[in-house]
């Protein structure tokens, strides 16, 4: 009995020469030293990962702002020109109303007197533009000094009703046309189709 207390207490004194030994403090001095620092670290590794994060979502954002004002602004142009493009449709009908088919025919296409031809499908107009010495209507400025198309220049000289005409159909009249009236022009009228923003 008397030398299980010694041992113990032999047990214990050693036990306190090691909790109090400047090896052990050093050791548990580094230990919290080194838990500090990790600490640190993950600290800063995750305030580096939020800081990516912000830079993402904001090049993320400023692709969308970007990519919502092109839209826009495509959106805009688009609604412009159309209703441009609408409103001299209903001035031209006004100034130069439509005629038929069959008269455009007989009393211009037949004599040679055509230059030039813009159809527009969606609207089935055509409008024809004739020879310099059919019209005495002045080119504006920017066709006085430049070699540019009629259509551009100025506007129709008349305008041709084609109701029911598709785009594959005036083509066709216009191939048959040619070949009807070869002998009566040297050089077969200009066909040019303008088809945005037409829509109707």
């Amino acid at each position: 009995m008397l030398s299980r207390l010694v041992l113990r207490c032999m047990t214990t004194s050693i036990r306190r020469a090691l909790i109090q030994s400047p090896a052990t403090t050093q050791r548990r001095q580094f230990s919290a030293t080194f838990r500090i620092l990790n600490a640190q670290t993950t600290e800063g590794t995750a305030e580096k990962e939020t800081l990516e994060q912000r830079k993402e979502k904001l090049k993320i954002l400023q692709t969308k702002v970007i990519g919502g004002a092109l839209l826009f602004i495509f959106v805009a142009t688009h609604a412009m020109l159309l209703w441009r493009r609408r409103q001299e449709y209903r001035r031209l009908n006004k100034e130069v109303p439509p005629i038929r088919f069959e008269e455009f025919l007989d009393d211009y296409y037949s004599k040679g007197q055509v230059k030039e031809i813009v159809y527009q499908p969606q609207f089935e107009i055509a409008n024809v533009y004739l020879y310099k010495n059919q019209t005495n209507e002045p080119k504006n400025w920017l066709a006085q000094r430049m070699n540019v198309s009629d259509h551009h220049a100025r506007q129709p000289d008349i305008r041709v009703d084609c109701t029911g005409a598709t785009k594959d159909i005036f083509t066709t009249e216009m191939e048959e046309l040619k070949q009807k009236y070869k002998d009566v022009y040297a050089q077969h009228p200009n066909v040019v189709f303008d088809t945005f923003p037409s829509y109707g």
